[in-house]
């Protein structure tokens, strides 16, 4: 038969009411500045479905710089260069002698 298509309604879906409820879509992370996208260190998708963008620990990153360039140190260790004529002859004498 020629003509227009009908469309058939579900009658499930009619009898629904309407939700509503109001979804927030998330950005892409290639749509955020480049300042903000570098602050997310993964994200993760919760148990309703929602993505939650975990950051990166500024404390964490601080203890971490602080132990690799030795800065929490109370004091640095001396190199032999930097050691006084006292305490390069002191630090001599006291290793045993093969």
């Amino acid at each position: 038969m020629r003509g227009r298509p009908t469309r058939q309604l579900d009658v499930r879906v009619a009898s629904r009411p309407l939700s509503t409820e109001t979804r927030v879509r998330p950005k892409l992370l290639t749509d955020l500045p480049p300042e903000m996208a570098k602050l997310i260190e993964d994200v993760v998708i919760d148990s309703k479905g929602r993505a939650v963008p975990k950051l990166y620990s500024k404390a964490w990153a601080n203890g971490e710089l602080r132990k690799m360039l030795n800065i929490s140190a109370k004091e640095a260790p001396k190199d032999i260069t930097q050691l006084s004529d006292q305490e390069l002859l002191r630090h001599w004498r006291s290793k045993p002698v093969n």
